[in-house]
């Protein structure tokens, strides 16, 4: 997996030393490096030849870096005019001529998980994908500008020591974290959908190339229009992410094999097999265990099927993937990430596929009936009384669902604040106070009228999941590229455009594109009532030694933690699911912190 580097100098000549320390900063990305120097500036790459992602690019005067996976790439070369041999759809290239046809915005163009730079005289332009899926990372000084993939190449590009962000640590554990903190001092995350131009003398100005909020409900089509839509964007959002060595992280739920159906096409054409689903199995957790459904449909799509019973425990070589990862990481349990892709990788697979994020995509209908209400859509609110009755839903449940999407703002807050409900149960060592105190509902505190719409532009904030950048990295590391063909940007605009009641024509979850796999994966997942919980592998996977010595064997503290209570919590060995996941997540905060103890 490949990386790049980019500086721009200001008060001092360009040196491109500076840029090879940088990529060499992180080995694991490659041994080969390239550097170039045009103008006030230097661009590097790196990579390995096994898994090509990183190229570096110069035509007259200008020069290009660009590290991630270009999906789009022949479109681009027609479109703009670039033959294709001699090396012309080679993506630095391509990043050039699309620079020089359409400016500084020319990012909004490109398809896929990427970032890089361009510089043009004296001036750089650096740039990250739409969702933030490739990582990327700055520091603006006096003296230079720095980006680059992780955020130990930026620390060792500006000679800073490398020491942890203190006041972001509370940030990443409450989920308050700014959109561009990172857990390193004096580095800081690139805005997701951005660029960056830096010229002489002159600091930094972003500017966000890609907003869809124009896009919301715009579009104008029947059910059967936005079904036959759907089946084309789905075909062509796996299409680009299919390589002929891929894998796919098979569940038994609708979102992978609704990847799997659609990639078993393109990799035929590719390599003249099936793509390989790899699964995890949980023979002794019958609860857990998604077996049957996953053999249904890699026998219905002719899959060769790899499985193995996961091992990993989440706080597993944490002071490890906390220092590589240059931070702890919330959530996202890394060792078992990486058990996966490394299993992936022994069985020869060089691109992992999966449906993670489909939620974000196409899943969230929170304040979907008082939508319809509160806009005057009384045909699409009748419909949707009509199923929760048909479903059989009492008249009081009916109006329980409908009273948090259409009271006013100020007393929705205020009663829930009353009962204390919170959406994320707190453990009892924890001061509810750091998270807004017990009952702040973000999405209650917006307009009513605005509550629905707003949820499904949340993931297009400005900043980018830590877990994302984290999951990226893992896979790096383990030798393998992920990629996520259901958080295609051409599918996440047609889901933002598509009216609500197109969106979800019906109760079910995820309606639509249930709808449109039916026929292509088994009609047992599509019809599945049942949810499949991972609570039992969790708790079996609790390791209370490793908690205890890691927070409670520290002297750092968190503020916010009654570190007493926790304490007695830990040596009772009595946690649930959620209060497990905080105390993992402070684990790996004070393993963080210990790298430098």
């Amino acid at each position: 997996m490949g990386a790049f580097a980019a500086v721009a100098f200001r008060s001092r000549p360009p040196d491109s030393e500076v840029v090879t320390r940088m990529l060499a900063a992180a080995p694991h990305r490659g041994a080969s490096a390239e550097v170039v120097s045009c103008g006030d500036a230097v661009l590097g790459v790196s990579g390995s030849v096994e898994l090509e992602n990183a190229w570096l690019g110069r035509d007259n005067g200008v020069a290009a870096a660009f590290v991630g996976n270009l999906d789009n790439r022949a479109e681009l070369a027609a479109e703009l005019g670039a033959p294709r041999d001699h090396g012309h759809d080679d993506p630095a290239k391509l990043v050039i001529a699309a620079y020089r046809r359409w400016g500084e915005g020319f990012p909004a163009r490109l398809r896929g998980s990427f970032s890089g730079a361009v510089v043009d005289e004296n001036e750089l332009v650096a740039f990250r994908d739409q969702l933030g899926f490739e990582t990327l990372f700055y520091r603006d000084e006096e003296t230079a500008f720095l980006a680059a993939t992780e955020a130990k190449q930026v620390v060792a590009g500006a000679g800073i020591p490398r020491r942890p962000e203190l006041d972001a640590l509370p940030g990443i554990f409450y989920g308050r974290l700014q959109p561009d903190q990172t857990a390193l001092e004096g580095v800081y995350r690139f805005p997701m959908a951005s660029t960056a131009r830096v010229g002489a003398g002159r600091r930094a100005s972003f500017h966000r190339y890609w907003d869809p909020r124009a896009l919301l409900e715009t579009a104008r089509v029947s059910d059967d229009e936005a079904r036959e839509r759907l089946v084309k964007l789905l075909e062509r959002a796996v299409a680009r992410t299919v390589t002929g060595n891929d894998g796919i992280s098979l569940s038994g739920g609708v979102d992978s094999p609704a990847v799997a159906a659609f990639a078993v096409s393109p990799h035929m054409r590719l390599a003249g097999r099936p793509p390989l689903a790899v699964s995890a199995v949980y023979p002794d957790l019958p609860n857990v265990n998604e077996l049957s459904h996953i053999e249904a449909v890699a026998d219905l799509l002719g899959l060769p099927l790899h499985t193995y019973v996961p091992h990993a425990r989440p706080l597993d070589d944490v002071a490890y993937w906390v220092d590589v990862l240059d931070g702890p990481v919330d959530v996202l349990s890394v060792p078992e990430v990486a058990e996966s892709y490394r299993v992936a990788r022994a069985a020869g697979v060089s691109t992992v596929l999966t449906g993670e994020l489909a939620e974000y995509v196409y899943a969230i209908r929170q304040h979907l009936p008082g939508h319809l209400l509160l806009h005057g859509r009384w045909r699409a609110f009748a419909r949707w009384v009509d199923q929760e009755r048909s479903r059989g839903s009492s008249w009081r449940r009916i109006a329980r669902t409908l009273a948090p999407s259409v009271t006013p703002s100020l007393l929705a807050t205020a009663y829930v604040r009353l009962l204390k409900r919170d959406n994320r149960p707190l453990p009892v060592w924890v001061d509810p106070a750091q998270v807004g105190g017990l009952g702040n509902r973000l999405d209650l505190r917006r307009p009513a009228r605005r509550r629905w719409s707003e949820s499904q532009l949340d993931s297009f904030g400005g900043g980018a999941s830590i877990s994302v950048e984290a999951d990226a990295l893992c896979a790096a590391l383990c030798g393998v590229r992920v990629r996520r063909p259901l958080a295609d940007i051409d599918l996440w605009e047609f889901f933002l455009s598509l009216p609500a009641e197109r969106k979800f024509p019906d109760s079910a979850p995820k309606s639509l594109v249930r709808q449109v796999l039916r026929g292509r994966i088994p009609d047992t997942v599509l019809d599945r009532r049942d949810q499949t919980v991972f609570d039992d592998h969790y708790l079996a996977a609790a390791d209370y030694p490793a908690l205890r010595r890691w927070i409670l064997d520290s002297e750092y503290r968190l503020e916010g933690v009654d570190y007493k209570v926790l304490a007695e919590r830990l040596n009772r060995e009595e946690m649930d699911v959620h209060e497990l996941s905080w105390a993992n997540d402070l684990a790996r905060i004070h393993a963080f912190v210990s790298l430098w103890a």
